[in-house]
């Protein structure tokens, strides 16, 4: 039986995400671990604690990890793996070599522990869908922090239509075309702040609103609270 998975390149940044589509894999890390070596999963759950967790940490925090990495051993051939990408996301369907990555022990990249997929592509770069494509369930659970590796089996219909259907054909060239425009009118905003040349209102307003479009471009739910009660209005955010 196929299973569905959601796998998060650490810290979602470009030299993760390279590592990720360069090499068809998707990758975790405890990389003093190597998990290859180990087949039973409840095993391998052991030698991660007695690596890395201490008695005296938060049991439930160690527990949802020790999970994760149950969960990812437990990946197999054939399973479908969907992979955050800014406000879009990859598609991946799992092959059967596991690999031991040296060059990921690095403990600024820690992805050592890897699993061969297929992504699938278009124009030869990774086929990317946005994020807001996806029901707004399956959004709020790719939204969900501290999550690495998460089973999706609960949508497993909407995923399943997701890698049959033939007319998604965005790539991830387009991507980071926008990722790019993005950053520059950003740096120019920030310039123009800087300098004294924007006509934001004042008392603060202004820059609040500033602020909470920049976060939604940076693919975060944000709003701006009225003041009860407080000094200062206060800005909730929400990742997605």
């Amino acid at each position: 039986m196929r299973n569905y998975y959601m796998v998060r390149a650490k810290n979602s940044n470009k030299e993760a995400f390279d590592i990720f589509f360069n090499n068809n894999v998707v990758a975790v890390g405890w990389s003093r671990v190597d998990f290859s070596k180990e087949l039973d999963s409840k095993k391998l759950r052991k030698k991660v604690l007695d690596e890395y967790y201490q008695k005296d940490q938060k049991q439930n925090l160690i527990s949802k990890k020790l999970n994760e990495v149950e969960r990812f051993k437990n990946i197999k051939k054939g399973d479908f793996i969907l992979v955050p990408y800014y406000s879009y996301i990859a598609i991946a369907e799992v092959e059967d070599e596991e690999i031991y990555f040296e060059k990921g022990t690095n403990p600024d990249i820690d992805l050592a522990n890897q699993r061969a997929v297929t992504y699938r592509y278009k124009d030869d770069e990774p086929l990317i869908i946005p994020r807001n494509d996806l029901s707004e369930g399956l959004q709020r659970r790719l939204r969900v922090r501290g999550n690495t590796v998460s089973n999706l089996y609960e949508f497993k219909d909407e995923i399943e239509e997701i890698f049959n259907k033939p007319s998604y054909s965005y790539s991830k060239k387009i991507q980071e075309i926008e990722q790019i425009e993005l950053e520059k009118l950003k740096r120019g905003l920030l310039e123009n702040i800087q300098k004294g040349k924007s006509n934001l209102q004042t008392g603060g307003i202004g820059l609040e609103n500033l602020v909470c479009e920049i976060m939604k471009c940076e693919g975060y739910e944000s709003k701006i609270l009225a003041k009860i009660n407080f000094k200062e209005k206060l800005m909730l955010i929400y990742q997605q």
